[in-house]
């Protein structure tokens, strides 16, 4: 059994330097991979900047194009109101234009019939 321990033993420690070797190399695949991640994260967040800053552009633009639209419909809606208010105005004036003229038609009618009797009671008294 001791020669058996010993053979172990010479045999670890020739592997010794190999095994010192795949922990060495097993440490820089793990450095490695946390590199590699960090890399990896710069290069997506500066795609991701890249898109950011596509996107907030796009985001201004649109913010813009809303306003500018809201702008546009309160406009035409001061416009519309506005013609309107003005349309209702011209008709009002124009129904009491025609009720004064109704009204001056009917005054108008009430002395030529008052002429027109007259002149008939006239003539009536004549005869």
């Amino acid at each position: 059994a001791d020669v058996r321990k010993a053979e172990r033993f010479v045999l670890a420690m020739r592997k010794r330097g190999l095994s010192h070797a795949f922990i060495r190399w097993r440490l820089v695949r793990q450095r490695n991979g946390i590199l590699r991640r960090r890399l990896t994260n710069c290069l997506t967040r500066l795609s991701k900047r890249t898109a950011y800053k596509a996107l907030s552009t796009w985001a201004g633009a649109t913010w813009m194009i809303k306003r500018q639209r809201a702008l546009v419909q309160r406009a035409l809606a001061r416009f519309s109101r506005d013609r309107l208010a003005n349309a209702f105005f011209e008709w009002e004036q124009r129904v009491r234009d025609k009720a004064a003229f109704a009204a001056k038609v009917g005054l108008a009618s009430r002395f030529a019939n008052a002429l027109r009797s007259r002149e008939q009671f006239r003539a009536f008294n004549r005869w």
